[in-house]
């Protein structure tokens, strides 16, 4: 296990709100930037661990999916996700990342008229040397476009949330 991130964003709307919105993909997926282009879909079943949301490109040069699992709730300060790449296919693991799954944890705590969003990235299995490499180098481009997304992501959440 390789921690690829950790990262903190302040959302102004209460832990509760903050939960509500960040533990179901529906309630910001299709108005963020960085999912243009993609599609998601997942059943009627309520938000709790087990709940799969599968992310398709319409693009004909990916041969891949993202298949995400929730494994962990824990209203309002705790959410947990799992994501791995299947292939489009069927349900043969193929990844375009050095590793086979990534682990999302997301812990909110109550910070004066707000939520203090603390969010790490674990990776699993990164195997040899090139794939460590590859996973470096991913890691600081990553880091340089984390502050963007975060950005993004407040501004939904704040803006979704006045309306909610």
């Amino acid at each position: 296990m390789i921690q690829f991130f950790k990262t903190d964003y302040f959302i102004a709307r209460p832990p509760q709100d903050v939960y509500w919105f960040l533990s179901d993909f529906r309630h910001y997926f299709d108005q963020l930037p960085e999912f243009h282009g993609a599609q998601l879909s997942t059943d009627d079943t309520p938000v709790a661990p087990g709940k799969r949301y599968v992310v398709r490109t319409t693009e004909e040069a990916h041969e891949y999916e993202t298949h995400v699992c929730m494994l962990r709730l824990d209203a309002p300060t705790l959410i947990e996700y799992e994501y791995r790449y299947r292939h489009k296919n069927g349900d043969t693991d193929v990844s375009p990342m050095p590793w086979e799954k990534a682990r999302v944890t997301m812990r909110l705590q109550a910070y004066r008229n707000g939520t203090q969003v603390c969010t790490q990235m674990h990776v699993f299995h990164v195997k040899g040397f090139i794939n460590r490499w590859k996973t470096s180098a991913l890691k600081a481009a990553c880091a340089r476009t984390q502050k963007s997304a975060n950005e993004n992501m407040v501004s939904v959440a704040e803006r979704a949330l006045t309306v909610k």
